[in-house]
Protein backbone atom coordinates (compact mmCIF):
# COMPACT_ATOMS: atom_id res chain seq x y z
CA UNK A 1 0.00 0.00 0.00
CA UNK A 2 2.97 2.03 0.62
CA UNK A 3 2.84 2.91 -3.18
CA UNK A 4 -0.70 4.01 -3.40
CA UNK A 5 0.12 7.46 -2.90
CA UNK A 6 1.71 7.36 -6.48
CA UNK A 7 -1.31 6.50 -8.31
CA UNK A 8 -2.76 9.48 -10.64
CA UNK A 9 -4.82 11.12 -7.97
CA UNK A 10 -8.53 11.96 -9.50
CA UNK A 11 -9.69 16.02 -9.32
CA UNK A 12 -9.02 17.31 -6.23
CA UNK A 13 -12.69 18.88 -5.57
CA UNK A 14 -13.72 14.81 -5.81
CA UNK A 15 -10.89 13.82 -3.24
CA UNK A 16 -11.57 17.14 -0.84
CA UNK A 17 -15.42 16.25 -0.83
CA UNK A 18 -15.41 12.93 0.10
CA UNK A 19 -12.62 13.78 3.05
CA UNK A 20 -14.57 16.84 4.07
CA UNK A 21 -17.98 15.21 4.18
CA UNK A 22 -16.57 12.04 6.30
CA UNK A 23 -14.54 14.28 8.58
CA UNK A 24 -18.33 16.48 9.03
CA UNK A 25 -20.25 13.13 9.74
CA UNK A 26 -17.75 11.11 12.02
CA UNK A 27 -14.25 12.40 12.95
CA UNK A 28 -10.70 13.48 11.19
CA UNK A 29 -9.24 9.28 11.60
CA UNK A 30 -12.20 8.57 10.12
CA UNK A 31 -11.85 11.10 7.04
CA UNK A 32 -8.43 10.33 6.83
CA UNK A 33 -9.37 6.24 6.30
CA UNK A 34 -12.28 6.87 3.95
CA UNK A 35 -9.65 8.98 2.13
CA UNK A 36 -6.92 6.26 1.68
CA UNK A 37 -9.35 4.01 1.09
CA UNK A 38 -10.77 5.64 -1.84
CA UNK A 39 -7.10 6.15 -3.17
CA UNK A 40 -6.77 2.37 -2.89
CA UNK A 41 -9.59 1.58 -4.59
CA UNK A 42 -9.42 4.15 -7.40
CA UNK A 43 -12.25 2.94 -9.44
CA UNK A 44 -14.40 2.94 -5.82
CA UNK A 45 -13.64 6.69 -5.86
CA UNK A 46 -15.22 7.44 -8.92
CA UNK A 47 -17.91 5.88 -8.06
CA UNK A 48 -18.81 7.34 -5.29
CA UNK A 49 -17.73 10.79 -5.46
CA UNK A 50 -16.93 12.33 -8.81
CA UNK A 51 -20.43 10.86 -10.60
CA UNK A 52 -22.40 12.31 -7.73
CA UNK A 53 -20.90 15.95 -6.49
CA UNK A 54 -21.24 19.37 -8.44
CA UNK A 55 -18.40 21.56 -5.83
CA UNK A 56 -18.14 25.29 -6.23
CA UNK A 57 -14.62 25.15 -4.19
CA UNK A 58 -11.31 26.45 -5.25
CA UNK A 59 -9.30 23.94 -4.15
CA UNK A 60 -4.86 24.89 -4.04
CA UNK A 61 -1.95 22.16 -4.47
CA UNK A 62 -1.95 21.88 -0.72
CA UNK A 63 -4.79 19.73 -0.66
CA UNK A 64 -2.64 17.40 -2.75
CA UNK A 65 0.47 17.54 -0.24
CA UNK A 66 -1.88 17.19 3.12
CA UNK A 67 -3.53 14.16 1.37
CA UNK A 68 -0.44 12.39 0.70
CA UNK A 69 0.74 12.89 4.12
CA UNK A 70 -2.07 11.33 5.77
CA UNK A 71 -2.04 8.52 3.43
CA UNK A 72 1.58 7.77 4.42
CA UNK A 73 0.91 8.38 8.39
CA UNK A 74 -1.63 6.06 8.39
CA UNK A 75 -0.33 3.29 5.82
CA UNK A 76 -3.09 0.61 6.93
CA UNK A 77 -2.65 -2.38 4.98
CA UNK A 78 -5.60 -4.24 6.03
CA UNK A 79 -7.31 -5.58 2.59
CA UNK A 80 -10.91 -6.19 4.38
CA UNK A 81 -10.77 -2.80 6.68
CA UNK A 82 -10.11 -1.09 3.57
CA UNK A 83 -13.46 -2.53 2.06
CA UNK A 84 -15.33 -1.92 5.08
CA UNK A 85 -14.65 1.65 4.23
CA UNK A 86 -15.48 2.03 1.09
CA UNK A 87 -18.56 0.50 2.00
CA UNK A 88 -19.11 2.63 5.21
CA UNK A 89 -18.12 5.29 2.88
CA UNK A 90 -20.58 5.11 -0.10
CA UNK A 91 -23.58 4.25 2.59
CA UNK A 92 -23.00 7.47 4.18
CA UNK A 93 -22.45 9.48 0.85
CA UNK A 94 -24.99 8.07 -0.86
CA UNK A 95 -27.10 9.27 1.49
CA UNK A 96 -26.97 12.96 0.81
CA UNK A 97 -24.58 13.18 -2.00
CA UNK A 98 -26.94 13.72 -4.63
CA UNK A 99 -26.09 15.95 -7.93
CA UNK A 100 -25.11 18.99 -5.66
CA UNK A 101 -23.62 20.55 -3.12
CA UNK A 102 -24.94 23.59 -2.08
CA UNK A 103 -23.39 26.36 -0.37
CA UNK A 104 -25.70 28.63 1.04
CA UNK A 105 -25.12 32.49 0.95
CA UNK A 106 -25.81 35.00 3.38
CA UNK A 107 -29.48 36.11 2.93
CA UNK A 108 -30.59 39.18 1.68
CA UNK A 109 -32.83 42.06 2.62
CA UNK A 110 -34.76 44.48 0.50
CA UNK A 111 -32.57 48.22 0.98
CA UNK A 112 -34.68 50.31 3.23
CA UNK A 113 -34.12 54.21 4.58
CA UNK A 114 -34.87 54.92 8.52
CA UNK A 115 -35.99 58.31 9.64
CA UNK A 116 -35.83 59.63 13.10
CA UNK A 117 -37.85 61.15 14.72
CA UNK A 118 -40.70 59.21 13.46
CA UNK A 119 -43.55 60.91 15.44
CA UNK A 120 -42.53 64.83 16.34
CA UNK A 121 -44.62 68.06 17.36
CA UNK A 122 -43.27 71.66 17.04
CA UNK A 123 -44.69 74.97 17.19
CA UNK A 124 -44.94 77.54 14.32
CA UNK A 125 -41.51 78.64 13.59
CA UNK A 126 -39.40 76.58 15.96
CA UNK A 127 -37.45 73.65 13.85
CA UNK A 128 -36.67 69.89 14.28
CA UNK A 129 -33.71 68.16 13.06
CA UNK A 130 -34.27 64.70 10.90
CA UNK A 131 -31.49 61.96 10.21
CA UNK A 132 -32.02 58.99 7.55
CA UNK A 133 -29.96 55.99 8.09
CA UNK A 134 -29.86 53.65 4.53
CA UNK A 135 -29.52 50.05 5.16
CA UNK A 136 -28.51 48.28 2.18
CA UNK A 137 -28.61 44.42 1.11
CA UNK A 138 -26.83 43.19 3.82
CA UNK A 139 -28.71 45.49 6.20
CA UNK A 140 -25.62 47.27 6.72
CA UNK A 141 -25.79 50.69 7.20
CA UNK A 142 -24.11 52.88 4.26
CA UNK A 143 -23.35 56.53 4.01
CA UNK A 144 -24.99 58.39 1.39
CA UNK A 145 -26.72 61.42 0.58
CA UNK A 146 -30.21 62.05 0.91
CA UNK A 147 -32.79 64.20 -0.21
CA UNK A 148 -35.78 65.39 1.73
CA UNK A 149 -39.19 65.96 0.74
CA UNK A 150 -42.47 67.50 3.05
CA UNK A 151 -45.83 66.45 1.84
CA UNK A 152 -46.89 70.01 2.46
CA UNK A 153 -44.26 72.84 2.31
CA UNK A 154 -47.00 75.32 3.50
CA UNK A 155 -47.21 73.58 6.72
CA UNK A 156 -43.23 72.69 7.19
CA UNK A 157 -40.49 73.26 4.94
CA UNK A 158 -37.35 71.08 5.07
CA UNK A 159 -34.10 71.77 3.89
CA UNK A 160 -30.99 69.61 2.15
CA UNK A 161 -29.85 69.21 5.53
CA UNK A 162 -32.97 67.65 7.01
CA UNK A 163 -34.02 70.49 9.30
CA UNK A 164 -37.56 71.42 9.28
CA UNK A 165 -39.27 74.12 10.21
CA UNK A 166 -43.21 74.76 11.48
CA UNK A 167 -44.64 77.37 8.89
CA UNK A 168 -48.29 77.45 10.33
CA UNK A 169 -50.55 74.95 12.26
CA UNK A 170 -51.59 71.11 10.73
CA UNK A 171 -49.61 67.79 9.99
CA UNK A 172 -47.05 67.13 7.17
CA UNK A 173 -45.05 63.67 6.28
CA UNK A 174 -41.62 63.97 5.63
CA UNK A 175 -39.53 61.29 3.75
CA UNK A 176 -36.09 60.63 2.81
CA UNK A 177 -34.78 59.00 -0.48
CA UNK A 178 -31.39 57.94 -1.79
CA UNK A 179 -30.94 55.51 -4.23
CA UNK A 180 -34.49 55.58 -5.76
CA UNK A 181 -35.68 54.24 -2.48
CA UNK A 182 -38.23 56.58 -0.22
CA UNK A 183 -38.24 55.88 3.64
CA UNK A 184 -41.79 55.50 5.37
CA UNK A 185 -43.24 58.62 6.57
CA UNK A 186 -42.04 60.61 9.57
CA UNK A 187 -45.26 62.38 10.76
CA UNK A 188 -44.51 66.03 11.89
CA UNK A 189 -47.25 68.24 13.67
CA UNK A 190 -47.20 72.05 13.92
CA UNK A 191 -49.24 73.48 16.45
CA UNK A 192 -49.46 77.44 17.17
CA UNK A 193 -50.66 76.75 20.88
CA UNK A 194 -48.64 74.95 22.97
CA UNK A 195 -52.02 73.43 25.17
CA UNK A 196 -53.72 71.92 21.64
CA UNK A 197 -53.73 68.13 20.88
CA UNK A 198 -50.16 67.52 18.68
CA UNK A 199 -49.70 63.97 18.82
CA UNK A 200 -52.00 61.16 18.96
CA UNK A 201 -50.43 57.37 19.94
CA UNK A 202 -52.45 54.25 19.84
CA UNK A 203 -51.23 51.13 21.55
CA UNK A 204 -50.58 47.80 20.76
CA UNK A 205 -48.12 48.91 18.01
CA UNK A 206 -47.13 46.73 15.26
CA UNK A 207 -49.12 43.35 16.37
CA UNK A 208 -51.24 40.31 14.46
CA UNK A 209 -54.30 38.38 15.11
CA UNK A 210 -56.26 35.33 13.70
CA UNK A 211 -59.26 35.67 11.50
CA UNK A 212 -62.07 36.42 13.38
CA UNK A 213 -60.60 37.56 16.78
CA UNK A 214 -60.98 40.68 18.69
CA UNK A 215 -58.21 43.02 19.46
CA UNK A 216 -58.81 46.18 21.69
CA UNK A 217 -57.12 49.63 20.95
CA UNK A 218 -56.67 52.52 23.11
CA UNK A 219 -55.29 55.94 22.35
CA UNK A 220 -53.91 58.96 24.00
CA UNK A 221 -53.73 62.38 23.18
CA UNK A 222 -50.86 64.99 23.86
CA UNK A 223 -49.63 68.58 23.50
CA UNK A 224 -46.13 69.42 22.16
CA UNK A 225 -44.34 69.09 25.49
CA UNK A 226 -45.61 65.63 25.91
CA UNK A 227 -48.58 66.54 27.96
CA UNK A 228 -51.40 64.31 28.28
CA UNK A 229 -54.87 65.71 27.46
CA UNK A 230 -57.90 63.94 28.83
CA UNK A 231 -61.18 63.92 27.64
CA UNK A 232 -60.54 63.14 24.33
CA UNK A 233 -63.05 61.45 21.68
CA UNK A 234 -61.03 59.15 18.80
CA UNK A 235 -62.25 58.75 15.57
CA UNK A 236 -60.63 55.22 14.81
CA UNK A 237 -60.12 53.41 11.14
CA UNK A 238 -58.66 50.73 9.64
CA UNK A 239 -57.22 51.42 6.09
CA UNK A 240 -58.89 47.95 4.33
CA UNK A 241 -62.46 47.95 5.96
CA UNK A 242 -62.63 43.95 4.31
CA UNK A 243 -59.96 42.53 6.10
CA UNK A 244 -60.53 44.28 9.37
CA UNK A 245 -63.02 46.52 11.09
CA UNK A 246 -62.47 48.94 14.13
CA UNK A 247 -65.79 50.85 16.19
CA UNK A 248 -65.77 54.20 17.92
CA UNK A 249 -64.29 52.20 21.15
CA UNK A 250 -61.89 51.10 19.33
CA UNK A 251 -62.31 47.42 19.45
CA UNK A 252 -61.04 45.85 16.00
CA UNK A 253 -62.46 42.31 14.69
CA UNK A 254 -59.95 40.80 12.01
CA UNK A 255 -62.46 39.56 9.17
CA UNK A 256 -59.90 37.20 6.62
CA UNK A 257 -56.06 37.15 5.90
CA UNK A 258 -54.21 40.45 5.02
CA UNK A 259 -52.80 43.20 6.43
CA UNK A 260 -53.96 46.81 7.73
CA UNK A 261 -53.24 50.20 8.88
CA UNK A 262 -55.03 51.29 12.17
CA UNK A 263 -55.18 54.87 13.20
CA UNK A 264 -56.75 56.95 15.61
CA UNK A 265 -57.76 61.04 15.22
CA UNK A 266 -58.83 63.88 16.85
CA UNK A 267 -59.05 67.55 16.40
CA UNK A 268 -57.71 67.03 12.79
CA UNK A 269 -54.42 65.37 14.54
CA UNK A 270 -53.86 61.61 13.27
CA UNK A 271 -51.54 59.14 14.61
CA UNK A 272 -49.08 57.00 13.21
CA UNK A 273 -50.09 54.02 11.69
CA UNK A 274 -50.23 50.53 13.62
CA UNK A 275 -49.46 47.61 11.28
CA UNK A 276 -51.91 44.73 11.94
CA UNK A 277 -51.96 41.28 10.32
CA UNK A 278 -54.51 39.39 10.35
CA UNK A 279 -53.55 35.56 9.95
CA UNK A 280 -55.32 32.58 9.00
CA UNK A 281 -55.60 29.43 11.44
CA UNK A 282 -53.74 27.49 8.98
CA UNK A 283 -51.28 27.30 6.16
CA UNK A 284 -50.04 24.84 3.96
CA UNK A 285 -47.99 23.46 1.15
CA UNK A 286 -46.76 20.59 -0.87
CA UNK A 287 -43.04 19.06 -1.21
CA UNK A 288 -40.97 19.37 -4.40
CA UNK A 289 -37.46 18.36 -4.79
CA UNK A 290 -34.72 21.44 -4.48
CA UNK A 291 -34.30 22.25 -8.82
CA UNK A 292 -31.35 20.04 -10.17
CA UNK A 293 -30.86 17.18 -7.47
CA UNK A 294 -31.92 14.04 -7.62
CA UNK A 295 -33.55 13.94 -4.10
CA UNK A 296 -37.57 12.61 -4.19
CA UNK A 297 -39.77 14.37 -2.19
CA UNK A 298 -43.62 14.67 -2.61
CA UNK A 299 -46.85 15.05 -0.02
CA UNK A 300 -48.28 17.93 1.70
CA UNK A 301 -47.73 19.66 5.01
CA UNK A 302 -49.73 22.37 7.12
CA UNK A 303 -48.88 24.55 9.61
CA UNK A 304 -51.98 25.22 11.96
CA UNK A 305 -53.00 26.24 15.45
CA UNK A 306 -52.89 24.13 18.14
CA UNK A 307 -56.04 24.26 20.74
CA UNK A 308 -53.96 25.83 23.29
CA UNK A 309 -52.89 28.64 20.94
CA UNK A 310 -50.03 27.72 19.64
CA UNK A 311 -48.40 26.32 16.19
CA UNK A 312 -47.62 23.39 15.43
CA UNK A 313 -45.79 21.48 11.38
CA UNK A 314 -47.72 18.66 10.80
CA UNK A 315 -46.58 16.60 7.57
CA UNK A 316 -49.51 14.63 5.98
CA UNK A 317 -49.90 11.01 5.96
CA UNK A 318 -48.94 11.90 1.67
CA UNK A 319 -45.17 12.43 2.80
CA UNK A 320 -42.00 11.22 1.72
CA UNK A 321 -38.35 11.91 1.42
CA UNK A 322 -35.56 10.61 0.17
CA UNK A 323 -33.06 8.70 3.08
CA UNK A 324 -30.23 10.66 4.50
CA UNK A 325 -27.96 10.92 7.15
CA UNK A 326 -28.64 13.80 10.19
CA UNK A 327 -31.72 15.29 7.76
CA UNK A 328 -33.70 17.99 10.12
CA UNK A 329 -37.07 20.16 9.49
CA UNK A 330 -36.35 23.68 9.01
CA UNK A 331 -38.85 26.99 8.80
CA UNK A 332 -37.68 29.34 6.05
CA UNK A 333 -38.37 33.37 4.59
CA UNK A 334 -36.98 31.14 0.90
CA UNK A 335 -36.46 27.55 -0.56
CA UNK A 336 -32.69 27.60 1.21
CA UNK A 337 -31.74 27.80 4.73
CA UNK A 338 -30.42 30.88 5.70
CA UNK A 339 -29.22 32.96 8.67
CA UNK A 340 -32.57 33.55 9.81
CA UNK A 341 -33.83 29.72 9.69
CA UNK A 342 -35.71 27.63 12.37
CA UNK A 343 -34.45 24.41 13.18
CA UNK A 344 -37.18 22.24 14.26
CA UNK A 345 -35.33 19.36 15.29
CA UNK A 346 -34.11 16.16 13.34
CA UNK A 347 -36.74 14.32 11.12
CA UNK A 348 -38.83 11.70 12.55
CA UNK A 349 -39.52 9.58 9.55
CA UNK A 350 -38.94 9.73 6.01
CA UNK A 351 -42.37 8.73 5.43
CA UNK A 352 -46.13 9.04 6.81
CA UNK A 353 -47.68 11.82 9.14
CA UNK A 354 -45.82 13.20 11.94
CA UNK A 355 -45.72 16.22 14.06
CA UNK A 356 -43.37 19.46 15.02
CA UNK A 357 -43.43 21.47 17.79
CA UNK A 358 -43.41 25.24 16.92
CA UNK A 359 -41.91 27.72 19.56
CA UNK A 360 -44.23 29.99 20.94
CA UNK A 361 -42.50 32.98 19.93
CA UNK A 362 -42.93 32.29 15.77
CA UNK A 363 -46.30 33.62 14.53
CA UNK A 364 -48.33 32.35 11.38
CA UNK A 365 -46.64 34.38 8.37
CA UNK A 366 -43.42 34.36 9.66
CA UNK A 367 -41.86 31.84 7.58
CA UNK A 368 -43.00 30.81 4.25
CA UNK A 369 -41.18 27.18 3.26
CA UNK A 370 -40.64 24.50 4.83
CA UNK A 371 -37.07 22.53 4.06
CA UNK A 372 -36.01 18.75 4.39
CA UNK A 373 -32.09 19.65 4.92
CA UNK A 374 -29.13 17.21 5.19
CA UNK A 375 -26.96 18.99 7.99
CA UNK A 376 -23.38 16.85 7.66
CA UNK A 377 -23.31 18.18 3.38
CA UNK A 378 -24.92 21.35 3.76
CA UNK A 379 -27.58 20.19 1.25
CA UNK A 380 -31.76 21.39 0.89
CA UNK A 381 -33.10 17.87 -0.11
CA UNK A 382 -36.43 19.81 -0.98
CA UNK A 383 -39.17 22.26 0.27
CA UNK A 384 -42.69 23.32 0.09
CA UNK A 385 -43.84 27.08 0.09
CA UNK A 386 -46.69 27.51 2.57
CA UNK A 387 -49.60 29.25 0.94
Amino acid sequence: MGDCVEVAMPDTNSIRICYVSCLRLYSETCAIICTQTLHFALCTLHLICYPFVITYFNIGRNLHHDYTMHIKAMNIKNFPLHILSSAVLFLAAAGCIGTDFLDESAELFEPRIVVTPALEAIEVNQTVTYEATYYDSTDTPRPTTFSWSSSDEAIVSISEDGSAMGLQSGQAEITAQAFGIASEVALLTVVADANAVAIVRISPADTSITEGDFLQYTAQAENADGGVIDNVTFTWSTSIDSVATINDQGLLRGLTTGEVEVTASTAGIISSPALLNVFATSRSGIFQKTPGTSYNLAGGVELEQTPAGGLQLRFLDTFSTSNGPDLHVYLSSDSRVNGRSLDLGELKSTSGEQTYAVPNSVEMNDFDYVLIHCLPFNVTFGFARLN
